[in-house]
Protein backbone atom coordinates (compact mmCIF):
# COMPACT_ATOMS: atom_id res chain seq x y z
CA UNK A 1 0.00 0.00 0.00
CA UNK A 2 2.93 2.16 0.96
CA UNK A 3 4.34 1.99 -2.30
CA UNK A 4 1.31 2.22 -4.00
CA UNK A 5 0.80 5.61 -2.24
CA UNK A 6 3.90 6.67 -3.49
CA UNK A 7 3.42 5.88 -6.85
CA UNK A 8 0.01 8.06 -7.27
CA UNK A 9 1.95 10.62 -5.34
CA UNK A 10 4.62 10.51 -8.11
CA UNK A 11 2.38 10.36 -10.81
CA UNK A 12 0.67 13.71 -9.69
CA UNK A 13 3.83 15.38 -9.18
CA UNK A 14 4.26 14.59 -12.90
CA UNK A 15 0.52 15.91 -13.85
CA UNK A 16 1.22 18.83 -11.95
CA UNK A 17 4.26 19.46 -13.40
CA UNK A 18 2.70 19.08 -17.29
CA UNK A 19 -0.49 20.69 -16.68
CA UNK A 20 1.61 23.97 -15.70
CA UNK A 21 3.42 23.46 -18.64
CA UNK A 22 0.11 23.25 -20.88
CA UNK A 23 -0.90 26.67 -19.55
CA UNK A 24 2.51 28.18 -20.43
CA UNK A 25 2.53 30.90 -22.62
CA UNK A 26 5.61 29.59 -24.71
CA UNK A 27 4.23 27.46 -27.43
CA UNK A 28 7.07 24.90 -26.86
CA UNK A 29 6.27 24.11 -23.12
CA UNK A 30 2.60 24.11 -23.87
CA UNK A 31 3.49 21.45 -26.10
CA UNK A 32 5.42 19.55 -24.13
CA UNK A 33 3.09 19.44 -21.24
CA UNK A 34 0.47 18.35 -23.54
CA UNK A 35 2.55 15.96 -24.80
CA UNK A 36 3.25 14.96 -21.35
CA UNK A 37 -0.55 14.89 -20.35
CA UNK A 38 -0.91 12.32 -23.12
CA UNK A 39 1.98 9.51 -21.92
CA UNK A 40 0.55 10.25 -17.97
CA UNK A 41 -3.18 9.42 -19.58
CA UNK A 42 -2.48 5.28 -19.02
CA UNK A 43 -1.86 5.75 -15.48
CA UNK A 44 -4.81 8.03 -14.65
CA UNK A 45 -8.09 7.07 -12.83
CA UNK A 46 -11.12 8.24 -14.43
CA UNK A 47 -11.52 10.78 -12.33
CA UNK A 48 -8.05 12.51 -12.92
CA UNK A 49 -8.27 11.94 -17.07
CA UNK A 50 -11.34 14.05 -17.10
CA UNK A 51 -9.62 16.91 -15.29
CA UNK A 52 -6.82 16.73 -17.79
CA UNK A 53 -9.27 16.78 -20.59
CA UNK A 54 -10.76 19.51 -19.15
CA UNK A 55 -7.43 21.38 -19.06
CA UNK A 56 -5.86 20.07 -21.97
CA UNK A 57 -9.48 21.31 -24.05
CA UNK A 58 -9.09 25.19 -22.15
CA UNK A 59 -5.77 24.96 -23.73
CA UNK A 60 -6.56 24.23 -27.52
CA UNK A 61 -10.13 25.25 -27.88
CA UNK A 62 -11.58 22.18 -28.52
CA UNK A 63 -12.27 18.86 -27.83
CA UNK A 64 -11.81 17.89 -31.51
CA UNK A 65 -7.90 18.47 -31.02
CA UNK A 66 -7.97 16.70 -27.72
CA UNK A 67 -8.74 13.29 -29.12
CA UNK A 68 -5.27 11.56 -28.52
CA UNK A 69 -6.42 12.00 -24.64
CA UNK A 70 -9.14 9.66 -25.30
CA UNK A 71 -8.54 6.09 -24.30
CA UNK A 72 -10.75 3.41 -25.44
CA UNK A 73 -10.74 1.63 -22.03
CA UNK A 74 -11.06 4.32 -19.47
CA UNK A 75 -9.72 3.66 -16.29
Amino acid sequence: MVRRNAAREEWWDRAEWALNLARSRAGSDRFIGLRTLAALRDEATATELQMIIAVTESVVGDEANVDFLSTSGEN
